[in-house]
């Protein structure tokens, strides 16, 4: 993650007139979810995160698919707290590879 990344996202948010959504979101960080919340869950799962994320760190994503029955984690190398943006290759191929084994065949 660098520091242009984050003004850009932080720049869009605004340009979107989305103050209020980021005011929100940045007061309301918290904790990861319990393993009873996470536990309810009951459709295919999937957890993508990045390895240097600092914000939500990757231990965070372990225990997040660890919780949810079946659930898979596609961790992304090199990226820090947007796999969609700073490596959307591995993120896209991550989805389509568990949309493929989720999904019955046609």
């Amino acid at each position: 993650m660098t520091d242009d990344v984050v003004r850009a996202r932080f720049a869009y948010g605004l340009h979107a007139n989305d103050g209020y959504v980021i005011q929100r979101h940045l007061g309301d960080h918290r904790e990861p979810y319990s393993k009873e919340e996470l536990s309810r869950i009951r459709v295919p799962a999937l957890f993508i995160w990045c390895r240097q994320d600092e914000i939500t760190p990757l231990s965070w994503g372990e225990d997040y698919a660890a919780a949810v029955v079946g659930a898979h984690l596609a961790v992304v190398e090199g990226c820090g707290h947007y796999p969609n943006i700073e490596k959307p290759r591995e993120f896209n191929q991550a989805v389509l590879e568990f949309l493929n084994k989720s999904l019955p065949p046609k």
